[in-house]
């Protein structure tokens, strides 16, 4: 995140948020919002379709009648006997995106060749129709909360930092579990603007 704010200061200054506009000149920040895809979609199972016809994809037999689930995580084959074929994973993609795909590592998007991750919005004529305003959303939240907070871990009595275990709730839409972190103003950050406001 420091690096993050880093950039930000650097090319937004201190007593403005970023616009639109600066976002050609945020790479790190673009790739934070690529790797929050990425890392955790907000739907990682898709939506189920049913096969109209007889197919074959990637060399295995979609058959008529059958229940494909579309999904960033996995692209699944599920049978009228309800038993599940997982293909092969795409948004952990070890070959695309690194060694490390559980872990939250924003770099690999400035590496050349990586793969975007818009599977996360879906796929082909059902991609969702407002992944560019969620996009866009992801990218004025990050900015906005990184320009204006330090966010870090909370203390415990002692003055150790409390680690942030990452567990998430199952289901269609995982959320994350409760966690304790510390989040503050950036001191001498947004003063004019915030004063601008106020008046």
């Amino acid at each position: 995140l420091r690096k993050a704010q880093r950039e930000l200061d650097e090319v937004i200054g201190a007593d403005r948020l970023p616009t639109f506009e600066d976002r050609d000149s945020l790479p790190y920040m673009n790739a934070i919002c690529k790797e929050i895809q990425r890392w955790h979609p907000v739907v990682p199972l898709g939506i189920a379709h049913g096969v109209t016809q007889d197919n074959v994809y990637n060399k295995r037999k979609c058959g008529h009648r059958k229940c494909m689930v579309e999904s960033p995580f996995l692209c699944v084959q599920i049978a009228d006997t309800h038993k599940s074929l997982f293909e092969r994973e795409m948004l952990h993609d070890k070959n695309m995106y690194g060694p490390n795909t559980e872990h939250f590592e924003p770099e690999r998007f400035l590496r050349p060749g990586v793969r975007d991750p818009s599977a996360s919005f879906g796929f082909g004529r059902r991609i969702c129709p407002s992944r560019h305003l969620a996009d866009n959303t992801i990218y004025l939240a990050a900015c906005f909360i990184l320009k204006a907070f330090t966010i870090s871990y909370a203390k415990d009595a002692n003055g150790a930092e409390i680690p942030i275990e990452g567990p998430s709730t199952s289901g269609g839409i995982p959320r994350p579990e409760p966690f304790q972190c510390s989040i503050t103003p950036r001191e001498g950050h947004l003063m004019s603007f915030w004063s601008t406001k106020r008046n």
